[in-house]
């Protein structure tokens, strides 16, 4: 089909309101004014008609769907949002204040203390009997601890001076050990590692001194073995103090003796009595049954002084606490202090050298 141009006066015709919103793509209008009549004859006006609707649908036909795209939104101005993250995240550097320049490294401070194997498995043993950690005091002297024990019920106090070496080392450096170094220690373990000992060998204990390095690791060479352990922080460790007391019965005895009184009382009871007279010192113990009782004859056994106004000082005793701390002393001659219902002392000077006190049970009347 043929279509002949239409001419610029008909073309007003082609276009009204309803194709404008139904075709949109033609381009909307501004309303015009309404066709002025003429004299077209009517045969023109339906050829005219004719051509067109024929346009109108060829136009209807070629023209693509319009493509429909999801409008972007325009970028929101960040600008000021970027700028007061970087403000943010790039703060003012401060002016960085003067440093002061680095101290010196710290010198290295060890101490070390040597002791025949045999007396220091008796120092150990009479500690741990009564505790299981304990503040060690370590001088060019030896060894001291004070100790008592949860229940305070005992308290001992023993020095162990039988010192083969005691040194500081200054960065690898020896010199006498000058001051008191205390340090913790679990006596248990430790007592442990030196029971395997020979009796001839020279056990060497080394620490480092309080704040001299971050290591601070005990170290125990004997026998061509080595072995360190963690010491243990005295902090919580008790550290207490002797009573004064006054004992008007004195006796002298050896640790043996009265180790196996306490032996024979254990069968027939849990506490035991210490009696004093200017004629001995006698050990019993009694039951629900049964009663025992052991005499030591004073010139024989035992030597006896009382300074008090009595003839007699009586005590009891909790025969556990006696009995174990008898057995870590079986060796000495004692010095046994006592009142009535006073703590017993007990003082020894040999192998080691200390003091023990065991507080009385007293009875209701």
């Amino acid at each position: 089909m043929v279509y002949t141009p239409i001419p610029e006066w008909m073309k007003e015709t082609l276009v009204s309101p309803n194709q404008v919103e139904t075709n949109p793509t033609v381009q909307e209008r501004e309303p015009e004014p309404e066709a002025v009549e003429t004299d077209v004859p009517e045969d023109v006006q339906d050829e005219i008609r004719a051509l067109a609707a024929a346009e109108a649908e060829t136009l209807a036909f070629e023209e693509p769907p319009e493509e429909t795209f999801d409008e972007e939104e325009p970028p929101e101005d960040t600008d000021g949002e970027e700028e007061a993250f970087e403000a943010e995240a790039q703060p003012e550097e401060a002016e960085e204040p003067l440093r002061e320049p680095p101290s010196p490294p710290r010198p290295l401070r060890r101490f070390e203390v040597a002791f025949r194997a045999e007396p220091l498995k008796a120092f150990l043993a009479q500690v741990a009997h009564l505790v299981d950690e304990a503040k060690i005091v370590a001088n060019r002297d030896g060894w001291h601890v004070r100790a008592v024990d949860p229940a305070h019920v005992a308290l001992i106090d023993v020095h162990l001076t039988d010192v083969v070496d005691a040194v500081e080392r200054m960065d690898g450096t020896p010199r006498s050990l000058q001051d008191d170094v205390p340090f913790g220690a679990d006596v248990e373990k430790l007592l442990a590692l030196v029971k395997k000992a020979k009796r001839e060998d020279i056990v060497r204990i080394a620490a480092d001194l309080p704040n001299a390095s971050d290591q601070d690791m005990l170290t125990v060479e004997m026998g061509g073995m080595r072995r360190t352990m963690a010491p243990i922080d005295t902090a919580d460790l008790a550290d207490p103090r002797i009573p004064a007391l006054t004992l008007p019965a004195k006796v002298e005895i050896a640790a043996a003796d009265l180790l196996d009184a306490s032996r024979a009382a254990e069968d027939v009871s849990d506490h035991v009595r210490l009696t004093a007279t200017r004629d001995g010192l006698s050990v019993s113990a009694e039951g629900d049954m049964d009663k025992v009782s052991i005499d030591f004859r004073r010139g024989e056994s035992v030597e006896v002084e009382l300074r008090g106004p009595g003839d007699a000082y009586s005590s009891l005793f909790p025969l556990d606490y006696l009995t174990s701390f008898l057995k870590t002393v079986k060796r000495e001659a004692l010095v046994l202090r006592l009142g009535t219902d006073y703590p017993v002392r007990l003082d020894w000077d040999g192998m080691t050298k200390g003091t023990y006190l065991c507080a009385p049970r007293i009875e209701s009347p």
